[in-house]
């Protein structure tokens, strides 16, 4: 037996391959054609960080009133633990269980346990949050860095955020952060308002703030030739849920918080950060409604506003006629050239690759390659999962 210690897998193996955003001008023009998002599965987190294949975290949409403080409960917030590297876990447990669970019947007459439920994942080419396609998305017009891990199997590429240590944030930051959770706990409901005595709306003031429990809906998409499965939290529905069928998606809201525009300063920067990703996160999920807070200086819910989010870009565009920050059709046009060019940028096969935007600098997308074998990120159970189902498909046989 060698006494020589085991030799290291190289981390690196490849020279990197980079794929320009520049000129931006080239992106411009007719988007490219974009599948309307249809869910086709939801989960939950209770109070515990316990997934749940269920709607129990789904909230409902009660406007808060006017003159409260965004602040109060600061100091008992119960908050999640960031620092935990969370991976696609739970989205892959989702898919999972979508694909092995049979659906269930729409009436008590139609009997349709024994039908296979619907298969996801051998047409599509890629699985990620929604956050990290949002980020894909808002690059031809941001400065912010990312860095994001990939895997390929059986021809679907797998995206997760690369984890960095989290920035400190003062006293200050936090409570800002504060607030937009604050916000999301009075402006919804357990269950649907007529289920609701008055006291439980009257109260939610006095309700402890925490961001553990989540409801997240997962969709299916496509931009340009490219397939994507998209999960990411949900806020609350606006109106209800339909159980008939019909998409979701359109009855969900997306919650949100900013200071008082008062100046004109504060307008060019509301449009041109925080409405690109407001577009971007309710445009990947079909989610047709965002409801913006504004608050004073001092944290007092002063006014509220319903935005359609299919309208944002035209409302940034007529308020900028000398020529908006950002460009929705370039925005899509480029993530759908960044996700042609992934497909052969990242071939199949096991290993893991890193893609990284420096925000700066370079304008382009890096891509490496970093772990030479296995699945890097992705749970032993849901490789299982797709070797088998793959493995079952090739001893169908066909007609």
């Amino acid at each position: 037996m060698s006494s020589e210690p085991p030799m290291k897998r190289p981390r690196t193996i490849t020279s990197e391959l980079s794929f320009a955003l520049e000129p931006i001008a080239r992106w411009r023009g007719k988007p490219a054609p974009m599948r309307q998002p249809k869910e086709i599965a939801s989960f939950s987190y209770d109070d515990k960080r316990v997934q749940h294949h269920d709607d129990s975290g789904l909230k409902y949409y009660w406007p808060p009133a006017l003159g409260q403080h965004l602040g109060n409960g600061f100091k008992e917030l119960v908050k999640h633990d960031d620092s935990v590297d969370e991976h696609l876990d739970s989205l892959l447990a989702a898919l999972i269980h979508h694909e092995t669970t049979p659906p269930v019947p729409v009436s008590i007459e139609e009997d349709n346990t024994a039908a296979e439920p619907p298969k996801v994942l051998p047409a599509i080419d890629f699985v990620t949050w929604r956050g990290m396609a949002t980020k894909l998305l808002c690059t031809p017009f941001s400065s912010d860095p990312w860095s994001m891990n990939a895997v390929r199997l059986n021809d679907t590429i797998y995206i997760e955020e690369h984890k960095q240590p989290p920035r400190p944030m003062d006293e200050r930051g936090e409570l800002f952060s504060y607030m937009g959770y604050k916000f999301e706990a009075l402006s919804t409901l357990r269950r649907p308002f007529g289920e609701v005595e008055r006291k439980e709306i009257e109260e939610r003031d006095k309700e402890v703030v925490n961001n553990i429990e989540q409801y997240c809906s997962i969709v299916k998409t496509s931009i340009g030739g490219s397939r994507l499965v998209l999960g990411g939290e949900v806020d609350c529905v606006y109106d209800y849920k339909p159980e008939d069928g019909e998409n979701p998606s359109s009855h969900y809201c997306e919650l949100k918080t900013n200071k008082l525009i008062n100046t004109d300063r504060d307008r060019t920067s509301f449009e041109r950060y925080k409405l690109l990703k407001f577009w971007a996160q309710s445009f990947l999920l079909g989610v047709p409604k965002v409801i913006v807070g504004y608050r004073t200086n001092d944290g007092i819910l002063a006014h509220i506003e319903e935005l359609d989010t299919q309208k944002i870009p035209s409302m940034v565009k007529k308020n900028n006629p000398q020529g908006p920050p950002w460009d929705a059709s370039a925005a899509i046009n480029f993530m759908a050239g960044l996700l042609e060019w992934l497909k052969t940028a990242i071939p199949e096969g096991e290993g893991m690759w890193r893609m990284e935007y420096a925000g700066t600098g370079k304008r382009v997308v890096e891509v490496k390659r970093v772990e030479l074998g296995g699945y890097g990120f992705l749970t032993e159970e849901f490789v299982e999962h797709v070797m088998t189902k793959h493995a079952n498909a090739q001893e169908e046989p066909k007609p």
